[in-house]
């Protein structure tokens, strides 16, 4: 119990300086960073987290999309223009989060 005591004051004296100091230009150039930045509670829970959220944007994008590719000959150039805004907006969104679930299930195993 007192071991955790001491972590727990480390890490709230490491958050305490860096408060004090977050202003001063150069201060953390030299590699100093808060232990809470470097240490976060349970990395694999959040990339699992960020897949799950990846999912759930993509499925309703995918089905979103794919009806306006059946009958393409009667759409307007607008509807084109929104079309390809969302499937960069939304499909890029979703294609971040995969790609940075993985990255935090991998970094952490």
């Amino acid at each position: 119990m007192k071991k955790e005591k001491d972590d727990n004051q480390d890490f709230i004296d490491d958050f305490a300086e860096w408060q004090d100091n977050q202003y001063n230009p150069g201060y953390y150039l030299g590699g100093k960073i808060p232990r809470n930045l470097l240490y976060p509670g349970k990395p694999k829970g959040i990339g699992i987290l960020l897949i799950i959220i990846s999912l759930m944007t993509s499925i309703p994008f995918i089905l979103g999309v794919l009806p306006f590719f059946q009958d393409i000959r009667s759409h307007s150039p607008m509807e084109y223009l929104l079309t390809f805004m969302q499937i960069l907006i939304f499909g890029g969104f979703s294609l971040v989060l995969f790609i940075g679930g993985i990255r935090k299930i991998i970094s952490r195993s």
